[in-house]
């Protein structure tokens, strides 16, 4: 009677919990949210939606790029290049760094549509598990891909200080 008891009352616990551990699992809809964050592949335009827009906007309008650098880019090969992104929307050097890149690449009027937008959760992973062919650790983790091969990355800062100076330095060190 008493291993009965102690069953009944151990299946009864497992059941009662699963409801909480069930909520504990990211949701890996591409297009859905989560505890305010974002995983899989996104557009730009989400960024601009709340609850995202709030370090979004005031980033990309404090940010003023490098009047010289942008210039540089301008003569550079950038726009026949595809860009990937992965960032993580509960990451502060995301928050600093995305918007700060979109203002650079809208500076360029680079073409939306050779750019790839991964957010990640907490534990860096993508629904469909990208971030392992890309290998990355660290976000945000921006990479410039010429004629299908990676020609450089920038990973969570600028070395430079600057986004749009690394870019130039990358791009102008590709033959």
């Amino acid at each position: 009677m008493k291993n009965k008891l102690t069953k009944i009352v151990i299946v009864a616990g497992v059941i009662a919990i699963q409801p909480a551990l069930a909520q504990e699992t990211p949701n890996k809809e591409t297009t859905q949210q989560k505890n305010n964050m974002l995983i899989g592949i996104h557009t730009s335009d989400e960024f601009e939606k709340a609850p995202y827009s709030d370090w979004y906007q005031k980033e990309y309008a404090e940010y003023t790029p490098d009047k010289a650098s942008i210039e540089a880019l301008k003569g550079t090969q950038l726009n026949q290049s595809r860009l990937t992104v992965f960032l993580g929307t509960w990451c502060g050097d995301s928050h600093r760094e995305f918007p700060r890149f979109m203002k650079i690449l809208h500076a360029l009027d680079f073409p939306e549509d050779q750019l790839t937008i991964y957010a990640l959760d907490r534990n860096k992973q993508s629904p469909d598990g990208d971030e392992k062919k890309f290998n990355i650790l660290r976000v945000p983790t921006f990479i410039i891909h010429q004629d299908g091969n990676e020609t450089g990355r920038i990973i969570e800062y600028p070395q430079s200080g600057w986004l749009e100076k690394d870019l130039l330095e990358i791009l102008n060190r590709t033959p």
